[in-house]
């Protein structure tokens, strides 16, 4: 679990895009309209954790691995959960390994 996350919001599941070159890129659900829009277009696609050629796209798939680390984290901690002393682990937002880079574009952006 990346635990630079600062946000609060869940959500339901995550997937993995798997690439030609045998690398994955993780996503979650809201950003997959844009590699559908990516993949359809034969643009670059760039999400929060990486970019990616669509001519390299494999497959969409979902991310057993990390669904599957939250689940194993509340089982082995359920009674701590039960008794107050651990909050029970959500699906969170992955960490956008771009924003540092995206507001220095837009300090420097001409008016």
């Amino acid at each position: 679990m990346n635990e630079s996350v600062k946000t609060k919001e869940t959500i339901k599941t995550c997937y993995l895009i798997e690439l030609s070159n045998k690398q994955s890129i993780p996503i979650d659900t809201d950003e997959l309209p844009k590699v559908l829009q990516g993949i359809k277009s034969g643009n670059p696609v760039i999400v929060r954790q990486g970019i990616f050629n669509p001519s390299f796209f494999i497959d969409i798939v979902i991310d057993k691995k990390r669904i599957l680390e939250i689940a194993e984290f509340n089982r082995d901690n359920a009674f701590a959960i039960k008794e107050g002393l651990l909050e029970k682990n959500e699906l969170k937002p992955l960490k956008d390994i771009f924003a540092e880079v995206r507001n220095k574009c837009l300090l420097k952006a001409p008016k």
